[in-house]
């Protein structure tokens, strides 16, 4: 959605180049193209303008020119328990060599101790900054109920305009069913790449874009790990930063 509302709804370049390739990690912008035949990588620094890039980073980890150069910056959440069931899939998906029972995976995400943990944290932190200008916040929640009114929040907030027309035909090419079918979205060939990388035999290449249901953690979740998940959620409000090596008042001074 945010490449194509910053680059005029060109759709035509959206279903030609993968979406991690369009819009790259910059944690790790290897990645998006590691995995990847017959696709030269490139620098960031190669980008052309509007450079549109993700990170699964914590705030702490930003580089230092977030807060001197303020780019635009959309943050997305989701119900934790969502994400814990995607998460456990997504990993799987990898064709790992050990696969962990599945509520086995959820007490490591409780305990931090999965790739990008700690999650509470990490999204207290983000939510905790000051209401600045450039951070705009949305939930998948919200956008699966008001996708016409997030694309036109998010135009809004990239200084662009987006006609009726376009709208229609955005909304259509986000509908989940047909990311899921989209090459240039599913990653299905960058999964089947790596499991070929890993001599993976059980991974799912088609799991990437599972489901993308709301509350579908409670058709595999049970109740007690639904109960504990809330309250260990709850505590996020009580805790301290996390990583406190670098406050994040000291990153937030104009």
């Amino acid at each position: 959605m945010v490449w194509l509302v910053a680059n005029d709804c060109d759709f035509e370049s959206a279903l030609k180049h993968e979406s991690d390739v369009r819009c790259p990690y910059f944690d790790h912008p290897g990645w998006s193209f590691l995995f990847r035949k017959n696709t030269m990588a490139c620098s960031l620094d190669e980008m052309p303008s509007p450079r549109i890039m993700k990170t699964h980073l914590p705030v702490q980890l930003l580089p230092d020119q977030v807060w001197t150069k303020k780019p635009k910056i959309i943050y997305v959440s989701r119900d934790v328990k969502d994400v814990a069931v995607s998460n456990y899939h997504f990993w799987y998906s990898l064709a790992v060599k050990r696969k962990m029972d599945m509520n086995e995976y959820f007490d490591s995400f409780m305990n931090d101790t999965i790739p990008y943990g700690p999650y509470r944290e990490s999204v207290q932190n983000y939510f905790n900054l000051p209401n600045y200008e450039n951070i705009m916040y949305i939930t998948y929640e919200g956008m699966s109920a008001d996708l016409d009114g997030t694309i036109l929040n998010i135009a809004k907030f990239l200084g662009k305009e987006i006609s009726f027309q376009n709208r229609l035909a955005l909304k259509e090419h986000l509908r989940f069913e047909n990311m899921k079918k989209n090459e240039a979205t599913n990653n299905k060939s960058v999964l089947t790449n790596i499991q070929e990388f890993t001599d993976g035999t059980e991974g799912d290449s088609d799991n990437f874009i599972r489901k993308g249901i709301i509350g579908d953690h409670k058709s595999s979740m049970s109740k007690e790990y639904i109960d504990r998940f809330t309250s260990w959620y709850a505590e996020r409000d009580s805790l301290n930063e996390g990583f406190n090596y670098r406050k994040v008042e000291e990153k937030c001074t104009d």
